[in-house]
């Protein structure tokens, strides 16, 4: 944002010197979080691997104090979203996940993934509801919210669940097509957004929301939030060619707007750029902002999009 800037403070996420649960072996990605009464919560998504040598991404969180020291509290001892049965769109995975806390209700909105033959996997997006501050989830439907359409034939996910004015607003992207990157199928996809009073049915709003700035860019995690009188989205950029080749790996962006659905892109005011440590050194993804004790804070990924860390940074004007 114009006239701010993040200050790195370091990893918050794993937890080091403490033992990780079953579940969180390996990659830490996609944060969010909400404020209880007496501590924060931080979901993110993990992986294990299944019987068959292949990763399965599973949903849980971590709990910090919220007194401003970020006291770790705790794991989920458990995954919290079941995954679907043999056929079902999330029964490989659910990755990742959005929270919205409304009342006494928490609705989260998931990525759930399933293997094909052609390309490495599909993605669509499921509904769940927690009626314990994120403790646990219950499906709404055991089918997906969205998912692949005329106009949207290919993958549907990194949802982002936000309320303005009474109305839900889910910011997700939509693959374009997939393409074959050093013999591996690697999908193209962009920043859409669909509207809904009920959570089940949803508006699509049928356009790309942030213009591109690379050759076949994709885009990821449109973090949407309202600061001083405007409406602002962190997200992350990539190449698409070369994906593995030094310089290019996610890089985070800014869009600015005033009214939720046409955005002028600055990236230039994005405040954050790859750190000098090794594990951020290379890609930095998936930012999470969130207000605490009236100071601001983004979460966000390192290397390999997650692997080894998620950052954490505070908001400070130049």
């Amino acid at each position: 944002m114009k006239g701010y800037i993040w200050n790195k403070i370091g990893k918050i996420i794993p937890v080091e010197s403490v033992a990780r649960p079953y579940w969180s072996q390996e990659y830490f990605q996609a944060p969010n979080t909400i404020l209880l009464k007496d501590r924060l919560r931080v979901f993110f998504c993990s992986r294990e691997f299944a019987s068959e040598g292949q990763y399965i991404s599973r949903i849980g969180f971590c709990d910090f104090s919220r007194d401003g020291n970020f006291t770790f509290l705790g794991y989920s001892p458990n995954p919290l979203i079941e995954l679907g049965k043999p056929g079902a769109f999330d029964e490989f995975g659910t990755y990742p996940l959005s929270v919205f806390a409304d009342g006494d209700l928490s609705f989260g909105v998931y990525g759930g993934w399933t293997r094909t033959l052609s390309v490495p996997f599909d993605v669509s997006l499921g509904l769940v509801v927690s009626r314990d501050s994120g403790v646990s989830f219950q499906k709404v439907l055991e089918e997906p919210i969205l998912t692949k359409s005329l106009d949207e034939p290919f993958i549907i996910s990194s949802p982002k669940l936000r309320k303005f004015n009474g109305v839900w607003y889910l910011y997700y992207i939509a693959g374009e097509k997939w393409k074959i990157d050093n013999s591996r199928m690697e999908p193209v996809y962009k920043i859409r957004l669909a509207t809904s009073t009920d959570l089940i049915h949803w508006q699509r709003h049928g356009e790309d929301l942030i213009e591109s700035k690379l050759f076949e860019e994709a885009q990821a995690s449109p973090d949407v939030f309202e600061f001083e009188g405007a409406y602002h989205m962190y997200f992350c950029y990539r190449e698409t060619s070369n994906t593995k080749g030094i310089g290019r790996g996610y890089r985070i962006g800014y869009a600015k707007s005033d009214n939720l659905y046409d955005w002028i892109r600055e990236d230039s005011s994005a405040g954050i750029e790859l750190g000098p440590e090794a594990w951020d050194s290379l890609d930095i993804s998936y930012p999470h902002f969130f207000t605490l004790n009236q100071k601001s804070f983004l979460l966000y990924l390192g290397n390999e999009v997650g692997k080894y860390f998620i950052g954490f940074a505070q908001l400070e004007k130049l």
